[in-house]
C-alpha cells in the first residue's frame, strides 16, 4: 500500500525474501520503506511513478531479505484506486533479478578494467615487465638447472621478445622461440603451434 503495508504475497515471494509462508512475510513487514527497501529513495521514486503513471514496468530496486542479504527485484505493477480516485494499493509481479544484475555488474567491471588496460601507455607495461624481470626473476633464473623453453609472441606488448631474450640469456640451457604475428595469449591464439 502507499503507507507501506504488505497486504498479500504468494509463496514464491515469501521464499524469495526468506520466509516459510506468505503469512510470515506479511507479519514481519511493518513499513516496506524501512524494513525492505535498501534505499528509501527507490520507494519514493516507485510511489511517484505510481501517482504519475498509475503503473511501473520492470522497476528495479534493491531489497533486504530476512537473512540480511541484498536482492535485486524487478517490479511490474499497477495502482488500484478507490471510488474517490485515491491509490489504496499496488498489485503486480516481482521477479528476483539478483543473478542477472551481478552478471551485468561483473561484465561492466571487466569492461572497465579492460578499458583501463587499453588506456594505459604501452611504455608503462614495458617498464613494469622490465622491473619484474630485473628484480623478481633475475635472482633465481640461474638456479634453473633443466632445459627451458622461453616462448613469446612477436607482437607481445608486455612480455615482449626483447625481454624474453634477456630471460633466455639468463637461463642456462634454454631455447628462445618467438612465434610470428602472435601476442601474449599464445595458448589461446595458437595452441596448435605450442603443442
Amino acid at each position: 500500500t502507499p503507507s507501506g503495508d504488505l497486504l498479500d504475497a504468494n509463496p514464491a515471494l515469501a521464499r524469495m525474501m526468506g520466509y516459510a509462508t506468505p503469512q510470515d512475510l506479511i507479519a514481519a513487514i511493518s513499513d516496506i520503506a524501512d524494513t525492505i527497501y535498501v534505499h528509501k529513495s527507490a520507494r519514493e521514486e516507485y510511489q511517484q511513478l505510481m501517482r504519475r503513471d498509475g503503473m511501473v514496468r520492470e522497476f528495479e530496486y534493491q531489497v533486504r531479505a530476512r537473512d540480511g542479504s541484498i536482492l535485486w527485484l524487478s517490479d511490474s505493477a499497477g495502482a488500484v484506486r478507490n471510488e474517490a480516485g485515491e491509490i489504496i494499493r499496488y498489485e503486480g509481479v516481482v521477479r528476483d533479478i539478483t543473478d542477472q544484475r551481478r552478471a551485468e555488474d561483473a561484465i561492466a567491471e571487466g569492461r572497465r578494467l579492460l578499458q583501463q588496460v587499453i588506456d594505459t601507455d604501452p611504455d608503462v607495461f614495458l617498464s613494469v615487465f622490465d622491473i619484474y624481470a630485473e628484480t623478481e626473476m633475475a635472482p633465481w633464473l640461474h638456479q634453473v638447472k633443466h632445459p627451458s623453453l622461453v616462448l613469446t609472441g612477436e607482437n607481445d606488448g608486455g612480455c615482449n621478445p626483447r625481454l624474453n631474450k634477456l630471460i633466455a640469456e639468463a637461463l642456462p640451457d634454454s631455447e628462445l622461440v618467438i612465434l610470428p604475428v602472435l601476442r601474449h595469449a599464445i595458448l589461446l591464439e595458437a595452441s596448435d603451434q605450442v603443442a
